[in-house]
């Protein structure tokens, strides 16, 4: 039985927190009424960037649409 991580699995776990710590949006800048269900804020579109250009957001297709 396993009961602790691997150092790739704490390092993997240091380098998000990390990231969390210095780029995670505060609570006063996520707030916003849904204008509708497919509307995705301002802040979210920027956050879902931010992820992707720091290589934690990928996109995914299921495989038989490539």
């Amino acid at each position: 039985m396993q009961l602790a991580f691997d150092a790739d699995v704490e390092a993997f776990r240091a380098d998000f927190v990390a990231f969390l710590d210095e780029h995670l949006p505060n609570k006063a800048h996520t707030f916003e009424r849904s204008q509708s269900s497919s509307h995705i804020p301002d802040w979210a579109r920027r956050w879902q960037r931010l992820l992707f250009d720091h290589g934690w957001l990928l996109p995914g297709n299921p495989p038989e649409f490539g």
